[in-house]
């Protein structure tokens, strides 16, 4: 075979290779879905910058808070301070209502009856249940506050003048408790806010944290004291362990949302 003859077959086989060759797309990158956004207001009248639900397809009138992060020495002062640290975030204004419970999970397990009331009769899976619903209907990623960003809000974050109670050392200007409770839960937000505009963080419902380890892997942490505690439960370290089924017409929840 000739040179040019083999030149001429190299040519037309390398065609015809090319003619079958399907050319490959690079795969893209898969990236995360993004979160819609998010509507943040500066509230004139409290100077707080707040976001609110009623913007996220949320019929029912429930505001975050903007919490500033900060450093600060946790616990009572009697078992020991543990200095922590937390980054910024979202907190609710109140607990979570009766009225937005039962827009997002169709039913109400409250003993104590009213939209504007604390949700309350809910364990911590319960609690789990509502913020997996509520984050599929808003596309956010809302959950339980950390024991250390209640504890801080609870505080006043950086602005706080170290009392006893979220916002006073006087349980009556800020708490719903055994005393003042009438043996029920209240409205939310009737008692004074805490130094960063924050209403019933002492007493009304204890509330949810997330969970912790414990020796049987589901050791919860409520904090905050309720209706019917004394003023020393109802202090901003006072936190009580319980099972993460466990429920009681004093236990409610706080909504927490990180930007």
């Amino acid at each position: 075979m000739s040179k040019v003859r083999f030149l001429l077959l190299s040519i037309l086989l390398a065609v015809l290779a090319s003619c079958g060759t399907v050319k490959e797309t690079p795969n893209q990158t898969e990236q995360e879905p993004q979160k819609p956004a998010v509507t943040i207001e500066e509230d004139l009248s409290s100077g707080k910058t707040v976001l609110s639900l009623q913007k996220m397809q949320i019929s029912s009138d429930y505001r975050m808070v903007s919490v500033k992060g900060g450093t600060f020495l946790m616990g009572a002062e009697l078992d020991g301070h543990k200095e922590m640290k937390v980054k910024d975030f979202f907190i609710g204004e109140n607990e979570v209502t009766q009225g937005l419970w039962e827009e997002i999970m169709g039913n109400n397990p409250s003993h104590f009856k009213g939209e504007d009331l604390p949700v309350e009769n809910v364990s911590w899976e319960d609690c789990q249940e509502f913020i997996k619903k509520l984050n599929a209907k808003t596309g956010q990623k809302f959950r339980l506050p950390t024991e250390a960003e209640w504890e801080f809000a609870a505080r006043g974050g950086n602005k706080t003048h170290n009392f006893a109670l979220s916002g006073s050392n006087n349980a009556d200007d800020v708490a719903w408790f055994c005393d003042n409770s009438e043996v029920k839960t209240h409205p939310v937000k009737q008692k004074s806010s805490n130094e960063i505009g924050l209403y019933d963080m002492s007493g009304n419902v204890w509330e949810w944290c997330q969970a912790i380890e414990g020796p049987d892997g589901n050791s919860c942490v409520l904090c905050g004291g309720s209706w019917y505690n004394s003023p020393s439960f109802c202090s901003v370290t006072k936190r009580y362990e319980r099972d993460s089924t466990y429920s009681g017409n004093g236990s409610g929840l706080r909504l927490v949302l990180d930007l």
